[in-house]
This record gives structure tokens, sequence and C-alpha cells, in this order.
């Protein structure tokens, strides 16, 4: 099994598996329909409204409907490794091994966006809550955010040292959380507008698999090669503001002036912020 997730009115089960099937299960009865895709298959997701099925793997990606009927080949003869479905379900973006991102019209099978810039294969891909931007992780160590209608990268690259093996926009789509293999092997939390760090890293002791918000952004799950998940509670902008400012104080020893320039700390002014900068969990950074 390469992948499993619930449709979203918890009726169906679709899982995936390295053996080239698909396997569609009602949940009430037991009931199954098996699927064939070719080659080891990926990834896998249910549109929004559950009417559609998306699986991705060697010689491409395929789109059934729920009731297990193929509709369109995508992208056929190439490997695909990520597959995410646009929240009102019109689209659906692909991560390719060529280091290329698509998305394709769903009703249409046809492509509608090239999204290029990475130097590996991406692995992840995740639609922004408001449709508007796309959100990848790649085996070139970076996750990027993505302007559709531009098909243009937006704001700073997010740099790891690792591969980035897991990707998630917050709820309200203001943050971005990523997982990275070896050798970060920690998550790391994200704000989506600035691309700056939020908070130190979300550690483990080996690669992560895999990260998620809770439905309120309020927490995050990280699953790890480690065998353990970790629950953390998750910082707003608004509770990392007072730290980043103190962080920044303490690195280049300035403060604002009140008139829109910066003056030189004292050494005692200088101690008090890096003492409250301690107290607060440290610099907000990796």
């Amino acid at each position: 099994m390469t992948a499993a997730e619930f449709s979203p009115d918890g009726q169906l089960v679709l899982v995936t598996t390295s053996k080239g099937l698909v396997y569609l299960g009602e949940v009430a009865t037991g009931r199954e329909i098996r699927l064939e895709h070719q080659g080891t298959i990926v990834a896998g997701a249910f549109s929004p409204d559950g009417l559609h099925v998306a699986t991705g793997g060697q010689n491409g990606a395929r789109l059934w409907t729920s009731n297990g009927q193929p509709t369109h080949w995508l992208h056929r003869g190439k490997t695909v490794q990520g597959v995410a479905f646009s929240p009102d379900g019109r689209s659906l973006a692909l991560g390719c091994e060529d280091g290329s991102s698509c998305v394709y019209d769903v009703a249409a099978g046809t492509v509608t966006r090239e999204l290029r810039g990475h130097q590996d294969q991406v692995k992840r891909v995740a639609f922004s809550p408001c449709g508007g931007f796309v959100l990848t992780g790649s085996n070139d160590a970076t996750a990027r955010v993505w302007d559709i209608s531009a098909e243009n990268p937006v704001g700073r690259v997010l740099s790891h040292r690792g591969p980035v093996n897991a990707i998630a926009f917050s709820p309200d789509g203001r943050m971005i959380l990523t997982g990275a293999t070896l050798p970060d092997r920690a998550a790391y939390l994200w704000d989506t507008r600035t691309g700056t760090p939020i908070g130190p890293p979300l550690s483990h002791s080996n690669l992560v698999n895999c990260v998620a918000f809770g439905p309120g952004g309020t927490m995050a799950l990280t699953g790890s090669s480690d065998k353990t998940l970790r629950l953390w509670r998750v910082r707003s902008l608004e509770e990392d503001g007072p730290r980043t400012r103190l962080w920044i104080e303490t690195l280049t020893g300035l403060e604002p002036d009140g008139n829109g320039g910066v003056r030189e700390l004292s050494g005692p002014a200088w101690q008090e912020r890096r003492l409250r900068l301690e107290a607060l969990g440290g610099p907000p950074v990796r």
C-alpha cells in the first residue's frame, strides 16, 4: 500500500498500491472495486465533492469517477509523484519526476498551466485554500509557492538541507508546513507571505514522511521514519511577532528609533532583549 484516503463524506476509501492496482472500498459494506492504473502508484486523492478520484505513478496520472469509471489519462508515459485537487474540484495539480508541475482541467483532461523551476523531481503538490496558489515540494531540497495565473513562483524559496517529503497549507493559507528527509530530520513552519520560518524546527530522529494541520490550524501533526507521530502546538503569526522582533534586535544590535530609522542598543538593553528572547524559546529560525 502506498497511499490511503477517505472520501469527503466518509463513505469510501481509496487505496493505492505499488503493483498498479487501485482499490475503492465502501466503508459500510466492505464491497470494493479494483482498478488498474499500470505501474507503481505512489499518490491518490478524492476531489472535494467526492465525485472523482485521481491516481499518480508510473505512466502518468489517471482520473476516475468515484464508481470506478476511467475518464482521462494525464501526463501519460511520464512518472507522476504527487496529485492534488483544487478546492473547487475543477483543477488537478501534478508533481512530476522531471521537476515540473502541471495543472489540468479535470473536465477536459487538458493542461492549463505548467510550473517550472525545480531542479529535481517534484514529490508533493498542494493547492492553497483560496485555490489561487500551488505549493510544491521537491528533491532539490526546496519548497515553492506558485501563482497559478502567472505560472511563476512567488515569495522566497523555502530552503531545506535535504529533499522535501511532505507539504501542507494551514486552513487559512497563512502558514505552510514542510517535512524533510536527511539531514534535516525535521518539519518546518513558514509564513506563506514572507517565506520566513516560524519558530524552531519540529525535530525527529529520522526523515519526516508526512505532515498535516489540524482543522483550526492550531495544531500540526508530523510522521517520521523514527516510528513516531508527533503533535505540535502551532503559534499564530500574531503570537510569533514579538519573538521575531526580539530576535532581529539581538541579532543586529539595533532597534527602531520611532522616527522611521534605527539606533544602536546599549549593552544592558541588548542583554535584556536576549533574556526575553530566551524566555520565549529562542530564535524563531532553524
